[in-house]
């Protein structure tokens, strides 16, 4: 909570804290009066990942959940996302980037706040994750940290595209794609939600007020899937990307 509010400061201008509570966790509290319809923060995607049929990484990825990665629930872009959110220091001098066919490691600061959004006091790592790193990220150090990176995705990401898209395999339910974001992940979910957040230019959710609403109330958000795809965005460029609540 300290760092999260030593990054506020820094970065939003201390409109907001964070507070840790025992019904919700840590949770977005407003510093200030925002009127209805204005700006509370504007993130910018630490990751955004897709399915990258033609990748030849990609494709070697869909044959070990086959095989390897039949025991889990999870489809295979979570693993995808996982992979996607190693450094270079962790994936080693032998890891080939996007352009030769495989992927560009995360940025370390990137990493970083990602890692900070689930901090389970065990990773649970299982068998299908040993095998994920044996075959695809072999000079992996620290193999809980590849299990760190998928819980925060699969307990924090926002889906590029809803359930109902016809883009989304109607047999597997495998989505397109996801956006790992920091500070929106940590507004509350709400039935009479006191903001709402949406994609500003692509892939980048801001917030804005649903009403007036007074300092120290909880910035809250109602669940939502972002229903617009632009066939031509970068699977890991987040410029201009920004989610506005």
């Amino acid at each position: 909570v300290v760092f999260i509010n030593s990054y506020i400061e820094e970065s939003h201008e201390a409109a907001f804290r964070c507070r840790k509570t025992k019904e919700k966790g840590r949770i977005l509290l407003a510093r200030r009066s925002f009127e209805a319809g204005e700006v509370v923060l504007e993130a910018t995607p630490l990751r955004i990942v897709r399915c990258e049929p033609t990748n030849p990484t990609y494709q070697r990825l869909l044959e070990w959940h086959r095989t390897e990665g039949c025991d889990t629930a999870l489809t295979p872009i979570w693993y995808w996302c996982a992979l996607k959110s190693l450094t270079t220091e962790d994936l080693g001098p032998d890891h080939k980037t996007e352009a030769q066919g495989g992927w560009d490691p995360m940025p370390l600061g990137s990493q970083e706040l990602l890692l900070k959004l689930h901090q389970a006091p065990k990773p649970h790592t299982n068998r299908t994750i040993q095998s994920l790193a044996e075959t695809f990220v072999p000079h992996l150090k620290d193999v809980s940290k590849l299990a760190r990176c998928l819980d925060a995705w699969v307990l924090n990401c926002f889906d590029l595209i809803g359930d109902d898209d016809p883009n989304v395999n109607p047999e597997t339910k495998e989505q397109p794609g996801h956006v790992a974001v920091f500070l929106p992940s940590m507004l509350s979910h709400s039935c009479f939600p006191t903001c709402v957040w949406h994609w500003c230019t692509e892939y980048a959710p801001p917030s804005n007020a649903r009403g007036d609403s007074g300092s120290s109330s909880s910035s809250t958000t109602a669940t939502a899937n972002n229903n617009s795809t632009s066939s031509d965005t970068n699977n890991n460029d987040t410029t201009n990307n920004n989610i506005t609540t």
